[in-house]
């Protein structure tokens, strides 16, 4: 009967969703078991590499990592290359180990590497600007570069647009290479492009680029667009974006793991080029050269961060 036809049907239903929620619970017990393997073998291999070598790889390419298909994994080297966090991800599983706990464990990567440099620009005022990162890598104020007070939070370095040389170090800092981080927030005040306007970023002491962040560049490269610059292997490599929108705060962030530039933009990877080599011996940092915009909270790691470590500093003032 009709009745007894829909009785047959509301039953294989029943069945077929509690097969359904069974065989989900199993696939995503076998993917989150391939992923801790996946994590123990890979901090074996790492605790060779450091018997060999001394230290820990310095980039997610030369710890050579070995992942299982739809397995992500994502290392991180402490400053130093004396410790790491390796984090993998499969699905929506997120599990990490470090080199003090080969035990792989639920969560993202705690972000325990300290910076080489890190400014916070809140004095408001002198011509000096002191490293939070307690390293004692002070900048100096370039006129006419000046202080603004509607920084991102607090106090900001206002670049000063055409002619400034923005903060500097009058000598050489410690140096991040061979695998980097540089970040900060950017608020843009015009966009004209008929000049050289670093954002942030290493030169050395004739000017030329070596690892930087520029709002725009008119004497290399393509003109009216923002330009991660990266001197690799002693060729200067050009990673490009759309120009910023004037009058709104953004996070940037460029890395290098001796295997891609990336760029984040508000802890979102926006774009990258593949490039492999060594990123050459960086020399002095400089902040604001001809920029015309506020800049605030600039870090630089001596890692290529991940993309939740980006976001988890992002949300985190200097």
């Amino acid at each position: 009967t009709l009745v007894e036809l829909l009785i047959v049907i509301v039953v294989i239903a029943i069945l077929a969703a509690i097969v359904t929620v069974a065989y989900n619970g199993v696939s995503q017990n076998a993917h989150l078991t391939v992923l801790k393997s996946d994590l123990s073998n890979n901090a074996t291999l790492l605790g060779t590499y450091i018997i060999d070598n001394g230290t820990y790889p310095a980039s997610q390419s030369a710890a050579n990592l070995k992942a299982s298909p739809n397995v992500n994994l994502t290392y991180s080297p402490g400053l130093g290359n004396t410790s790491y966090c390796l984090q993998g991800t499969t699905y929506s599983s997120t599990y990490y180990v470090t080199s003090t706990n080969n035990v792989p464990t639920a969560g993202s990567c705690p972000l325990s590497i300290s910076p080489v440099v890190a400014y916070n620009f809140n004095a408001g005022t002198g011509t000096t600007i002191t490293d939070n990162s307690g390293n004692g890598n002070t900048l100096t104020f370039g006129s006419p570069s000046t202080w603004s007070a509607g920084g991102h939070t607090g106090y900001a370095l206002n670049g000063g647009g055409s002619g400034g040389i923005g903060a500097y170090i009058a000598g050489s800092t410690p140096n991040p290479s061979p695998a980097i981080t540089l970040m900060g927030w950017v608020d843009p005040t015009g966009a004209d492009t008929t000049d050289k306007r670093v954002l942030f970023g290493y030169f050395d002491s004739s000017t030329n680029t070596y690892f930087a962040i520029f709002q725009n560049r008119n004497d290399w490269g393509t003109n009216g667009v923002l330009q991660v610059d990266a001197r690799i292997s002693g060729t200067l490599y050009e990673l490009d974006y759309p120009a910023l929108a004037v009058g709104t705060w953004v996070h940037l962030a460029a890395t290098y793991d001796g295997s891609n530039i990336i760029l984040y933009v508000n802890g979102v990877q926006a774009a990258s080029l593949a490039i492999s080599g060594t990123l050459m011996t960086i020399n002095s940092i400089d902040i604001g050269a001809g920029a015309e915009a506020l800049i605030d909270d600039v870090r630089v790691y001596a890692a290529a961060l991940s993309a939740s470590q980006i976001t988890s500093l992002m949300n985190t003032p200097v």
